[in-house]
């Protein structure tokens, strides 16, 4: 008898251990990811500015983030990174005005795959926000987060303005990213940051654009805004028109913004967002930074990778051709919007 209760004990501490295991390692299973979206207004413009992106690579760099997407970072790329020592995973600059895209990325976890492409359609040379002047588009790496698990990492500036041909423009952009995102040849999940021009709460055709009919419906992706603040209600968003109007203001931490992202699950792997807010940094760049805490988990579905990833290296001589490129190809634009540029110098008819 004796020796079967010295039996059942064990086999009861057995059980009681593997039930303390099986808690351990479904807790452990969710794991967190953070991200930081910022415009920071990279522009020459202003002698100010130079200051401004050292400070905000300085606040990157005391940050807890895991991945930084960055949007207008042209000309100060360096003053920027030059005080940020905790991401040793960054993409290579493509530079300033008119050769640089001003996307960038800085990441604590291995970036590969490093892609860059141009939009399709930019409206605006002399006026409509002057997008033309330079190669916006998105920026795409493959971001490996831990234990085998990569995301597809997007961040983006899409066609700026309200005008029919920024309209165009913007809504053809999103077709051209869904498109991307639809024709990846491996199944994994997608994060979108960035400067998306788009509003969501509005719906009105000017704010919206190709964010719903391509983003949403034709890739399958969910808006992390409205997840977050709008009970994952795409439909309803009359809490924020009844009380705010049309406008926005970023600052309140939960209002709609044209600072987007944008997720979806893929191969086996489970994002959620847990917190999303805006923050103004003391007003370093004219756009509000895009806080964001995800939680990301295998599933019993989840695939291997086995797509060959390759680390970013620079070629200083396509660099050098790209700069010539642009710069020739921004001459020729500007001269043939002649008319508009006599009138910006006031020697129009």
């Amino acid at each position: 008898m004796k020796k079967l209760r010295s039996f059942l004990a064990v086999v009861l501490c057995l059980i009681m251990a593997m039930s303390v295991v099986s808690i351990s390692a479904s807790a452990a299973e969710a794991k967190t990811l953070r991200i930081l979206s910022y415009n920071v207004a990279g522009l020459p413009v202003d002698i100010d500015i130079t200051l401004n992106q050292k400070e905000i690579g300085k606040i990157i760099n005391a940050s807890d983030y895991d991945v930084v997407a960055l949007q207008e970072d042209f000309t100060y790329h360096e003053s920027l990174v030059g005080e940020v020592k905790t991401f040793p995973y960054q993409t290579i600059t493509t530079g300033s005005i008119p050769w640089g895209d001003g996307l960038n990325i800085l990441s604590k976890r291995p970036i590969y795959n490093v892609y860059r492409e141009e939009w399709d359609q930019l409206s605006g040379i002399i006026d409509g926000g002057n997008d033309a002047l330079t190669p916006k588009g998105f920026l795409y790496t493959v971001v490996e987060l831990d234990d085998g698990i990569y995301v597809d990492f997007y961040t983006i500036h899409a066609d700026a303005y309200g005008d029919a041909g920024s309209v165009a423009a913007r809504t053809d952009n999103f077709r051209q990213l869904a498109e991307h995102i639809n024709n990846r040849k491996v199944d994994r999940p997608v994060i979108v940051v960035g400067d998306f021009n788009a509003f969501l709460h509005t719906k009105r055709d000017n704010d919206d654009t190709g964010v719903t009919p391509y983003m949403i419906n034709s890739a399958g992706m969910k808006d992390a805004w409205v997840e977050c603040h709008n009970g994952g209600d795409y439909d309803d968003f009359s809490y924020f028109t009844d009380k705010y109007g049309y406008g926005y203001n970023a600052t309140c931490g939960v209002f709609d913004s044209i600072e987007r992202a944008m997720y979806k699950d893929g191969g086996g792997v489970h994002l959620e967002i847990k917190e999303l807010t805006y923050d103004m940094y003391g007003d370093l760049s004219d756009h509000p930074a895009l806080n964001l805490t995800f939680t990301y988990e295998k599933t019993e579905d989840f695939v291997e990778n086995t797509e060959t990833l390759v680390v970013e290296k620079e070629n200083k001589t396509d660099n050098i051709f790209r700069r010539i490129y642009y710069f020739f190809m921004d001459i020729i634009k500007i001269l043939s919007d002649w008319d508009k540029l006599m009138e910006l110098l006031g020697l129009g008819k």
